[in-house]
C-alpha cells in the first residue's frame, strides 16, 4: 500500500486530491464487488463463481502471489458480462498494493488499454477516462525505470486532454529528467503552474526545466517557492540544493541537503552532492 498511499499524502491541491480520493472510492466499491458479485453477472451460479474467483485473487494477494492474483483475475473477467470494470477492479487492487505488484498493474493496464482501442471491452472508456488511465500507467512505468513507454502513455494522455495540469506537468517533469523536448517541457510545466498556482509540486516541476535549460537564477525563485509551500518533502530541497551549487551558493546548497536526508536519509544522490560539497570546502583554502 506503500506507493498508494505516497501519491495520496502528496496531493495537495483540490484536483488531486479528487482524483485519489475517487480512486479511494473506486477501492471501496471493488471491495463491495468482490463480496457481493458483481451486477451483470450472466447467471446466479455465474455470480457465484464469479465471488469466489475475486476472493481467491484477494488472498493470494494476501499471501503475497501477485502472479496467482493476476491468473484469478482474468478468470473472474470470463465470468463477467462487466469486463471493463474487472479489468480495472485488477489494475487498481495491484497499484495499491505497492511496489511488489507494480509490474502486474503495468500489464493489467496495458492490456485494459489495447482491448479498449481495439474495441473488445464491453464498455470503451470515455476519453477522459482513457486519459487518466494513460496518465497512471505512465507514472508507473516511469517509476518501474520503464522510462520511453512512460512518456508515450503521458504524451498520449495529454493528447486526449490538454488542459489537464497533472497530466501536463507529469509529462513536462519526465521530459526534464530525461533532458529531452525542454521548451515542450516549460510550456507545458507552465502550464500547470498556471492552472495551479500554489502546487508545489507543479512550482517544483518548473523550477527543475529552468534547471536543465541552464536558467538558474529563475530556477532558484522557483524551487525556493516550492519549498516555501511544502517544506517537508526531500525531493524539493534536494532540487533547491543542485540549483543553489550552479550559483556558487554551496553554504546555501549544503543546508538544503542536510535537510533532504533528515527528511530521507537513503537519498543517494543528495548523499553524494554534500559529501563533495563538504569535501571541497574542508580543503578550500583560507584568506589569510
Amino acid at each position: 500500500m506503500r506507493l498508494f498511499y505516497t501519491t495520496f499524502m502528496r496531493a495537495r491541491n483540490l484536483s488531486e486530491i479528487i482524483f485519489w480520493a475517487a480512486l479511494v472510492l473506486l477501492l471501496i466499491i471493488f471491495s463491495v464487488v468482490k463480496t457481493i458479485g458483481p451486477a451483470g453477472s450472466k447467471s446466479a451460479k455465474g455470480n457465484k463463481n464469479y465471488h469466489k474467483v475475486i476472493r481467491q485473487a484477494y488472498q493470494h494477494l494476501d499471501n503475497g502471489r501477485p502472479d496467482r492474483a493476476l491468473k484469478e483475475f482474468h478468470r473472474a473477467v470470463k465470468l463477467s458480462n462487466r469486463k471493463t470494470d474487472t479489468y480495472l477492479t485488477a489494475f487498481y487492487t495491484f497499484t495499491a498494493d505497492g511496489s511488489r505488484s507494480i509490474p502486474y498493474a503495468i500489464d493489467v493496464a496495458k492490456e485494459i488499454i489495447e482491448l479498449n482501442d481495439a474495441r473488445q471491452l464491453d464498455r470503451v472508456l470515455k476519453k477522459k477516462e482513457l486519459a487518466v488511465l494513460l496518465g497512471q500507467y505512465g507514472g508507473l512505468c516511469y517509476s518501474a525505470g520503464r522510462n520511453q513507454e512512460g512518456i508515450d502513455a503521458l504524451e498520449r494522455a495529454v493528447s486526449l486532454w490538454p488542459d489537464n495540469p497533472w497530466l501536463a506537468n507529469d509529462l513536462g517533469y519526465f521530459y526534464a529528467e530525461n533532458d529531452i523536448h525542454l521548451k515542450k517541457a516549460l510550456k507545458l510545466t507552465k502550464q500547470a503552474v498556471k492552472a495551479e498556482p500554489h502546487n508545489a509540486m507543479y512550482i517544483d516541476s518548473l523550477g527543475w526545466v529552468y534547471y536543465k535549460l541552464g536558467r538558474y537564477k529563475e530556477a532558484v525563485d522557483e524551487l525556493e517557492r516550492a519549498v516555501r509551500l511544502s517544506r517537508n518533502d526531500p525531493e524539493l530541497r534536494y532540487h533547491l540544493g543542485e540549483a543553489y551549487v550552479k550559483l556558487g551558493k554551496n553554504a546555501r546548497a549544503c543546508i538544503e541537503l542536510d535537510k533532504t536526508l533528515l527528511l530521507s536519509p537513503s537519498h543517494t544522490n543528495a548523499k553524494a552532492l554534500n559529501n563533495k560539497l563538504k569535501a571541497v570546502s574542508r580543503h578550500k583554502p583560507r584568506n589569510l
